[in-house]
């Protein structure tokens, strides 16, 4: 019986003048676990690359977080509060995108914006656009699977329906009438059942037409009858120009139940394994000249 065994070298023998050819090619591999000689790596993958700039990206973002003073890292975790972030994350998470883009110095942290923010564009000749978002007593939403950097599940919410319901949505706006009656509103239909009819109450927050960044809310305690259900939209009529919203909020049951309240994907389509799940904003009136999406304030 013969038995195979590994041989072992205890040290490498460079021939005189291949020092440089050998550094060039090859070199030490895990001397811990298991030591070997490897080669080197010439060409880096997009994703290996990506991963490096990342790094590098976060190290910068810690360097600055390292001179702030606490007043300020104080106010940026006022600000991730509102979306019950930390103050570091919702920092770094800002600051890779202007490092990413090119956006010289760091954002001043908000309460009524943070990161990325929906916006409504509204041309001539249009002059109208209504956004909806459905809220039935049964729907699927994505949903990150606990433990995973970047997986997501299809998860089906029951959404049982009761007053108080108090909306809210913070926004900036720079519009201008196009029409007999221009307006911008935030508003929820409120369903409910009364002697065999089905009811409609308004919850309404309206909009100037130009303002600068505010946070406006509404409530309702009660209607005539049972309160059965609702659904919110954003409405623009009669007007031109850009609507811009962040932290969208519909409570009841002490839940906000707004499908991408922190605005950072309004314009979000689940297809394929999430084809169950509906879309965040649905356009009820549209037209080619209006669209919306995700955008970073400047």
């Amino acid at each position: 019986m013969y038995k195979l065994v590994m041989a072992r070298s205890s040290y490498v023998q460079i021939p005189v003048g291949m020092e440089a050819a050998f550094k060039k090619v090859l070199q030490s591999g895990d001397r811990y676990t298991f030591p070997r000689i490897v080669r080197k790596h010439k060409f880096i993958g997009r994703a290996r690359v990506s991963f490096l700039k990342r790094i590098e990206m976060v190290s910068q973002c810690a360097e600055i977080w390292k001179n702030y003073n606490q007043t300020t890292r104080d106010n940026w975790q006022a600000s991730a509060d509102v979306q019950g972030m930390r103050g570091y994350s919702l920092f770094v998470q800002d600051q890779i995108y202007r490092i990413k883009y090119g956006i010289p110095g760091e954002a001043t942290p908000s309460l009524l914006h943070q990161y990325k923010i929906g916006r409504i564009v509204v041309q001539s000749p249009s002059n109208s656009i209504r956004l909806a978002q459905f809220h039935p007593s049964s729907y699927y939403i994505q949903k990150k699977v606990s433990g995973t950097k970047a997986q997501y599940q299809p998860v089906q919410v029951q959404e049982l329906f009761s007053l108080p319901l108090t909306i809210s949505i913070s926004y900036k706006s720079v519009l201008t009438a196009d029409g007999p009656n221009p307006s911008a509103k935030f508003y929820a239909e409120v369903y409910h059942n009364y002697q065999g009819k089905t009811l409609t109450t308004m919850l309404e927050c309206s909009m100037d037409l130009v303002h600068d960044w505010v946070n406006i809310s509404a409530n309702l305690s009660s209607v005539i009858g049972l309160a059965i259900g609702y659904n919110i939209y954003i409405d623009l009529h009669d007007v031109i120009g850009e609507l811009q919203f962040d932290n969208i909020k519909a409570i009841h049951n002490l839940t906000n139940w707004v499908r991408g309240s922190n605005c950072t994907f309004i314009d979000e389509q689940f297809t394929k394994a999430f084809y169950q799940v509906p879309a965040h904003w649905t356009p009820e009136i549209i037209s080619d000249d209006c669209f919306f999406d995700s955008v970073y304030p400047t």
